[in-house]
């Protein structure tokens, strides 16, 4: 698809999500810049780069010269500083354009939120005003063949040596592993899990290029190895034992507000692409936008957009009063978006037929959105996570109606 097209698409989109927000206008504004930046660029195509299976250097260039890869990036090294809503609306944006692109920016900002708050004075001064710029790529690294969801049970070794420590193991999965200068590794210590940051180029690290995933095909996805690393004491995210529970669970509370949004965009991008084409396809002498079964299917997906929507925005305000329910109330934004965009997505190609079934952007949405259930937390986990914080939590105390009597009327 043409940036031309993708500009038309856009200028006949019907469902944009600031529709449902009170936004600023410097949040327009931000808005309408990410889009210029992204549809107005002839050489960002985001289908040859799922079918390539790569994303080229031109991608990495233009996010970071607008500023993406610094967004929730303190000012104090170069980001931007932005505030929750704004830092979802742009991970939405790029996420209705590109979900391998979006996942450049979650994987390299929660990398960075770590540093920025976990890291020693010389790492965050070495590594993050050339993160904020985007001339350094971060990454995280917690998946083994045998760990998924149960993070803390993470194989990979990290034993005291003469000077610092040794890294021994293996990762999988690593988002933009191929990229990364520096990986976030969680790995265990004699104190329990640990997180430290690895040079990519350190003698011993071993990366290898995952290609044939079902989605985010152009997420430079590697596998690491890890043969007897030294990695220096100051290289330790908080301290030794602190790596699962607070430094990973920090960067993956993160990750799932990015995800949230990102597949609240996908999911847009799969109501407009049904819309349009039910809008324009002709079938049996009507538009498809006017056959019941077709209304219906548009009319469930446009609930679905607008409830995660409202869902994301929650989180949003959440995190921005430092709210106590904020990281259950991102864990149901991204367990509900991520659903959302599965189902939309769905449909955009039952719509489309024949035609969703091809090459091109409403397949790649459907293989894409199957990620957004299992990265960051799949749903079954979020689904135990969320009943677990409402079931376990006291109950309210309520005033009883002898205490509290209604009052009398005056009139």
């Amino acid at each position: 698809m043409t940036a031309s097209s993708r500009a038309s698409e856009r200028s006949h989109a019907i469902f944009a999500i600031e529709q449902d927000l009170d936004l600023t206008p410097e949040q327009h504004a931000r808005l309408d810049a990410v889009r210029l930046t992204l549809e107005g660029d002839p050489d960002l195509q985001p289908d040859e780069w799922d079918a390539d299976q790569v994303m080229p250097e031109e991608a990495r260039r233009r996010v970071a010269d607008a500023g993406f890869l610094g967004a929730g990036l303190s000012a104090r090294w170069g980001g931007q500083e932005l505030d929750p809503l704004s830092l979802g609306l742009l991970h939405q944006e790029v996420g209705r354009f590109c979900s391998s692109l979006r996942s450049l920016l979650t994987v390299h900002g929660m990398v960075a939120s770590v540093i920025d708050r976990w890291g020693t004075d010389s790492i965050q001064r070495r590594v993050l005003p050339g993160a904020a710029k985007g001339e350094l790529i971060l990454a995280f690294a917690l998946t083994e063949d045998g760990v998924g969801s149960d993070g803390a049970s993470v194989t990979t070794r990290l034993e005291k040596a003469a000077a610092g420590y040794r890294l021994t193991g293996a990762k999988r999965w690593v988002t933009f592993g191929e990229w990364a200068d520096h990986v976030l590794v969680v790995a265990r210590s004699a104190e329990g899990p640990t997180a430290v940051l690895v040079a990519r180029g350190s003698p011993g690290v071993e990366v290898r290029s995952v290609r044939d995933l079902l989605g985010v095909r152009a997420s430079m996805t590697a596998d690491l190895a890890f043969h007897d690393v030294s990695v220096p004491e100051e290289n330790v995210m908080g301290r030794a034992g602190f790596g699962f529970e607070w430094v990973a669970q920090s960067a993956l509370e993160l990750g799932r507000f990015s995800v949230a949004w990102g597949s609240l965009g996908l999911a847009y991008a799969g109501l407009e692409s049904m819309v349009r084409h039910a809008r324009e396809r002709v079938q049996f002498g009507r538009a498809l936008a006017e056959h019941q079964l077709v209304q219906r299917i548009i009319s469930r997906s446009i609930v679905d957009v607008k409830a995660a929507a409202s869902l994301c925005r929650r989180a949003a305000d959440l995190r921005q009063r430092r709210h106590v329910d904020a990281i259950v109330s991102t864990a149901i934004a991204k367990y509900a978006a991520a659903r959302c965009a599965a189902r939309v997505s769905q449909e955009a190609v039952q719509i489309h037929g024949a035609r969703g079934c091809g090459p091109g952007s409403v397949q790649r949405l459907l293989r894409d959105s199957r990620i957004m259930e299992i990265i960051e937390g799949t749903s079954q986990m979020h689904e135990i996570s969320i009943a677990n914080h409402y079931t376990k939590r006291p109950a309210p105390r309520r005033q009883s109606a002898v205490a509290s009597p209604m009052p009398r009327s005056t009139s």
